[in-house]
């Protein structure tokens, strides 16, 4: 991959805007689902419906801003001096990340038994939710390598952990990807997003086709 001179080296804002607007309707349209009597064009349409609603787009753009930002990313990255093997390791550590983190939200809301689950649905979700922090954290240079590890790896342990205690309503143990989540599929999007871009070189008309 070479260094695209036609790309900008700095933050975009209007991506930066569109991701902040979408984040924002996001977390609007969430806590509208749990009210009664909300008009049906603040809802997501039946899936039998032949029509979308504004809430119908969030996923879609959480898509269009994952694949606007790949060239720039790579670009940035190419230009401080990356080497492949670091940007891939990085890209990989982001994909995994977001699809574990998918599959753990979508099966912390349905298909689990309670009755059999040695602590409650509750703090198993609370769990789940909380450990990505000390794995995937941005930690500063001068902080203390032994206190990461500590941090890294028990959040690893507690979610490897989870994993044992999670009762299917089948009366399995262990999680299943079910639909990956939104998280999960917005990983997967984006690891097969950035293999692609990186085999054609990032050329326009091989991404249009694509």
């Amino acid at each position: 991959m070479k260094i695209k001179e036609n790309l900008f080296n700095q933050r975009i804002v209007s991506i930066d805007a569109l991701r902040g607007i979408t984040i924002f309707v996001m977390i609007f349209v969430n806590e509208l689902a749990s009210i009664q009597k909300v008009p049906q064009w603040m809802r997501h349409m039946p899936a039998d419906a032949d029509a979308m609603t504004f809430v119908d787009v969030v996923f879609p753009a959480f898509l269009f801003i994952v694949g606007m930002s790949i060239p720039f990313a790579f670009n940035a990255r190419l230009i401080k001096g990356d080497i492949p093997k670091t940007i891939w390791t990085h890209t990989l550590k982001r994909a995994i990340a977001l699809i574990i983190i998918g599959v753990f939200m979508v099966n912390s809301e349905y298909g689990y038994d309670a009755s059999k689950m040695i602590i409650t649905p509750v703090l198993w979700a609370l769990l789940a939710y909380a450990m990505p922090i000390p794995i995937w954290n941005k930690y500063p240079k001068d902080f203390p390598v032994w206190l990461k590890n500590v941090l890294q790896y028990g959040g690893i342990l507690v979610l490897i952990t989870l994993y044992f205690l999670y009762v299917r309503d089948t009366g399995e143990r262990g999680m299943t990807p079910k639909w990956w989540g939104i998280l999960g599929l917005i990983g997967w999007a984006y690891l097969f997003t950035v293999i692609y871009y990186w085999l054609v070189s990032g050329n326009l008309w091989a991404m249009i086709a694509f």
